[in-house]
């Protein structure tokens, strides 16, 4: 799901209403696991795969330090998804950021395996995210973050109801505010006109 051939631009996008959205369900022969120990390196080669980390052990550090410190949470929050061969070939969490300055709920780091991708994995894993917003009682607000080169993404998120965040420079966001509203709009330009063609 990502093009690195258009420039890289961090964006934010918000969803005011998380009690709403589409509902799917996984296809026949996967099922929703929820983390236990040695998951970390399934999320760890997943994403290696994917080319979001250099090498194994710096995904599994990135893991350790984000995840692993709230494990109690990680236990109701980390989703994996499991084939019908017992391999973890997607993943998403509910995990909190502070892009904002304060606490709020995030969908963080969805990935599914290329080999199983185009199958509506990453659509049932949202639905399952806000299921679990909804079902620990959050209210009122969710967001995430992404980059122009998951343009593919990002159009399914839209179809979830989240909006692209276009306020003042999030507290927590490097750059300028200049710098961010800026880089905001080429990156909104570029994103739509992907996914127009795509």
């Amino acid at each position: 799901m990502i093009d690195t051939a258009i420039p890289y631009i961090g964006i934010l996008m918000v969803k005011n209403n998380p009690g709403e959205y589409p509902e799917y369900s996984l296809p026949a022969g996967y099922k929703y696991v929820y983390y236990k120990k040695g998951y970390e390196f399934d999320w760890a080669k997943l994403h290696l795969i994917l080319d979001q980390f250099d090498t194994i052990e710096e995904a599994q550090n990135y893991y350790r330090n984000e995840f692993l410190v709230s494990i109690d949470n990680l236990y109701k929050k980390g989703v994996f998804v499991e084939d019908d061969t017992g391999n973890i070939i997607a993943t998403a969490s509910l995990w909190e950021g502070e892009h904002f300055g304060v606490k709020y709920q995030r969908l963080h780091w969805l990935a599914v395996h290329p080999d199983h991708q185009g199958k509506g994995i990453a659509k049932a894993l949202i639905t399952k995210i806000l299921q679990i917003f909804n079902e620990l009682g959050y209210q009122n607000f969710i967001y995430l973050t992404s980059q122009t080169e998951s343009y593919q993404a990002i159009n399914i998120y839209l179809q979830f109801g989240f909006e692209s965040y276009t306020g003042s420079k999030p507290k927590n966001w490097s750059g300028t505010t200049e710098d961010f509203a800026r880089d905001n709009q080429v990156a909104w330009k570029l994103i739509m006109g992907r996914i127009k063609d795509y």
